[in-house]
């Protein structure tokens, strides 16, 4: 039946007649809410195994943190919104506290290696945990632009040479004879036959190595942090309480040094719905979208609203494909379309249009959307012909201009200059 009924409004333009019934606007709202019933039901069903549960509230999630981390923001709100998300969260929230302390270790290694650096019973008991954090860190030799080690390598070297008077005759090697500091001196490639984790076990019990300028040194790039990214989180746990001054400095220097669309993905990633409803009802940001006004510049009510709407906004097709390759929603939003399938639909549309215009933010913004929604879907469904189209154009006062396309103007690749291959477009 709908393939047939060509006559579908674009609401391009008001009818002809003018006046319009409160009732009409009411009746078009209510149709409009029992879609959206219809479809927030189907979305955000918290029954996650049943088959007409087209998209998950992890994925929607994901659509909104994606255009979140998109919206063009000041530095000053950035900073802002961010310092006021840690502070409400930190220490409260155990696994937004553990990322937001994770990701100072990668994004500020040297700052965040500076709270350790002293602590040399720490680096022990690192040392002492796991066999592979010795042979990550003292096997390898390198140097930052300055030549300054930032691994272990060279500062064991110098500590085994300068103390080899009480040190060497303990160490041993892996190949058939032990190695005396002469030959390792003038060949320094022998030093890969030390047996590396006897030689850190001996140095476990000399604090004077873990005290050792040499040593220090090769902290100092904060490299030492990716050994074991979840052994320093706990501590610096620790430190929010007991270094509380200085984990504030730094945490403030993440935020001003981190970008806003790194925080977004990063973070609001581990918040809860109702956090990030507030952080998106706080954020200023230019308009140039419907989804952008979505985002902020509602007061919705709940965040499962702000997901139903942002989904709306930004995957429309996706959402008409999956709901109607279902057939029992498919037959629920079929029964629901037929209502709006009458010589009144015009009429009734603009009664609301109107009326809208005194409703707040989020009443317009579900207008459109749900609106918007509804034709697309009904356009999709029609299958229409260059002829049917051509009428719904002709309807809705949209001027276009037709050119054949010719079969081989297809592909690109293989277009040529012949008089007989057409281009064609569409102007609206």
């Amino acid at each position: 039946e709908m393939t047939q009924n060509i006559h579908i409004s674009l609401y391009a333009a008001p009818p002809a007649a003018t006046g319009y019934q409160d009732d009409e606007a009411e009746d078009r709202k209510k149709m409009l809410k029992d879609i959206e019933e219809i479809l927030s039901s189907c979305m955000l069903s918290q029954e996650q195994e049943r088959a007409n549960v087209i998209s998950s509230e992890a994925e929607m999630r994901e659509w909104l943190i994606n255009s979140l981390s998109n919206l063009q923001v000041s530095e000053d709100m950035k900073i802002n919104r961010f310092q006021h998300l840690i502070d409400s969260k930190i220490k409260t929230d155990a696994e937004f506290t553990t990322q937001v302390l994770l990701r100072l270790c990668i994004s500020l290694p040297e700052k965040t290696g500076q709270l350790f650096i002293d602590d040399y019973s720490l680096f022990q008991d690192l040392f002492k945990e796991n066999d592979q954090h010795i042979n990550n860190w003292f096997r390898v030799y390198k140097e930052d632009k300055n030549g300054k080690s930032e691994c272990g390598a060279a500062s064991l070297e110098k500590f085994l040479f300068e103390e080899r008077d009480y040190i060497w005759h303990r160490l041993r090697w892996t190949g058939r004879r032990d190695i005396p500091p002469c030959v390792a001196v003038q060949k320094k490639n022998f030093l890969m036959e030390l047996d590396l984790l006897h030689a850190i076990d001996i140095l476990l019990e000399e604090s004077r190595f873990w005290r050792s300028k040499e040593f220090k040194e090769s902290l100092e790039s904060g490299r030492f942090l990716s050994l074991d990214y979840n052994f320093f989180v706990k501590h610096l746990q620790k430190y929010l309480d007991s270094r509380k001054k200085e984990m504030d400095n730094l945490l403030s220097k993440f935020v001003k040094n981190e970008t806003y669309k790194l925080l977004c993905q990063h973070l609001l990633r581990y918040c809860s719905g109702p956090d990030i409803l507030q952080f998106s009802y706080h954020i200023l940001s230019s308009h140039s979208s419907i989804e952008q006004y979505v985002l902020s510049d509602c007061s919705w009510p709940n965040f499962q609203k702000l997901l139903l709407f942002h989904s709306l906004a930004v995957h429309t097709p996706l959402i008409s494909s999956r709901v109607f390759s279902d057939s029992h929603m498919s037959d629920n939003i079929q029964a629901k379309f037929s209502q709006f399938n009458t010589d009144k639909d015009e009429q009734t549309h603009w009664a609301l249009r109107r009326k809208m215009t005194k409703e707040s933010t989020e009443d317009k913004i579900k207008f459109i959307l749900v609106e918007s929604w509804i034709l697309f879907s009904k356009l999709k469904q029609c299958s229409l012909s260059q002829h049917q189209l051509e009428n719904i154009f002709n309807l809705n006062q949209i001027k276009y201009e037709t050119i054949t396309m010719g079969q081989e103007d297809i592909s690109i690749e293989e277009e040529d200059d012949d008089d007989d291959h057409k281009k064609s477009k569409k102007k609206s």
